[in-house]
């Protein structure tokens, strides 16, 4: 899900869409900036944690994202950070604290999939690539999951703010 608050047609509206995968949220936020002014764009998502202190239903607020998904890639240079607004982050931390609900701040990886691209192998279906939730864990990645790096991405290049929130429903590590 991802909360979107700006104005369309001269009024102040929230807007609340849904979308799996940097590819969904490319369309979203592409179509969203067509219609919407001066936005603030907060998805609200799952992840798997990576680190062994993130328990199961955590938040984890992202600081800034590696950009392991190929959408993103299309709009800027591979070296270009993902990265959150930072009043936009602040105001989830500070949300987080007021309902005392346990949260991290740090940073998040998006990969481009659910199985292969997170290391996962199903029957006979074996990532390419291996050890990548290792390598995560070892870079102290908080969290794996698809969309925010996009989304923060696109946010930087468009202009406005956008920030994301993920709750732990399982655990990589």
């Amino acid at each position: 899900f991802i909360t979107i608050t700006g104005t369309l047609h001269g009024r102040r509206r929230t807007v609340i869409g849904t979308g799996i995968s940097a590819a969904n949220m490319e369309i979203t936020i592409v179509e969203m900036t067509r219609v919407v002014e001066d936005p603030v764009v907060v998805r609200c998502g799952s992840c798997g944690g990576l680190q062994p202190e993130i328990n199961l239903a955590d938040l984890i607020i992202t600081q800034g994202s590696v950009r392991m998904e190929q959408t993103s890639q299309q709009y800027v240079e591979p070296g270009y950070p993902a990265v959150a607004s930072a009043e936009v982050m602040l105001g989830l931390i500070q949300a987080s604290a007021e309902i005392k609900v346990p949260h991290h701040v740090g940073l998040t990886a998006t990969a481009g999939g659910f199985y292969a691209a997170q290391g996962r192998e199903v029957g006979p279906y074996a990532a390419r690539e291996r050890g990548v939730v290792e390598r995560l864990v070892g870079q102290r990645v908080l969290n794996l999951e698809m969309e925010a790096s996009c989304l923060l991405t696109l946010a930087s290049v468009g202009g406005f703010r956008a920030g994301v929130v993920c709750a732990a429903y399982g655990s990589r590590y």
